[in-house]
């Protein structure tokens, strides 16, 4: 049960610090389309920013998941709700490490361009390791 509340409470802090740091990135003007996709275009480059803005929203929602479930674990309640959710938010930072094996994940194939540097070092990472502490929550 400690492990398990560890893991909880810092995959919370973790989503919730990449939810903040993409807020900062955004409003700072320091955000280049690189970070969240592979853009190309200039209407890609001009949708990248609102794509980036709701990404950080669903991983404040995906850290609120988490410390919902800790709550539960702790007070050994169980809900099916909450429970499925931390099982689809896992299912997903799994299948983002995983990738689409061109530009994104560990089994990219792309290693050239600004968007796969920056997934290789930070992004794809931050979400193994995500995927990693949300293993606790499931078991």
């Amino acid at each position: 049960m400690l492990i398990q509340s560890i893991a909880g409470y810092l995959l919370s802090a973790l989503l919730t610090f990449g939810a903040l740091f993409s807020w900062f990135l955004l409003l700072s003007g320091k955000f280049r389309p690189h970070y969240m996709m592979p853009c190309e275009t200039e209407e890609c480059k001009r949708k990248a920013s609102f794509w980036f803005f709701m990404q950080s929203l669903l991983l404040l929602f995906a850290g609120g998941i988490a410390l919902m479930r800790i709550t539960q674990l702790q007070q050994g309640h169980t809900d099916n709700v909450i429970e499925n959710l931390v099982y689809g938010l896992s299912s997903l930072l799994l299948i983002r490490v995983i990738g689409e094996f061109k530009v994104l994940g560990l089994f990219r194939s792309e290693n050239e361009s600004h968007f796969a540097q920056t997934d290789r070092k930070i992004i794809t990472p931050y979400f193994l390791i995500s995927f990693l502490l949300s293993l606790a929550l499931v078991i």
